[in-house]
């Protein structure tokens, strides 16, 4: 059987890979649906960084 993570463990991987992706200066989103996936941006496009695109979603207010 697979190891799986608590949802405190998703959590603190999220804000940690979020964290990295901003300390790179990467623009990414990141977006979860049933599953973890992580889209690289066009450099030239305006985003809300990783962090904050986590933290909204943690926070249960993304509606995206």
């Amino acid at each position: 059987m697979p190891p799986t993570m608590t949802p405190r463990e998703v959590r603190a991987l999220l804000e940690e890979l979020a964290t990295r992706i901003d300390d790179a200066a990467i623009v990414a989103g990141i977006r979860v649906v049933g599953g973890a996936a992580l889209s690289i941006l066009d450099h030239d496009r305006r985003s809300p960084s990783a962090t904050a695109r986590v933290q909204h979603w943690l926070d249960g207010r993304a509606t995206t």
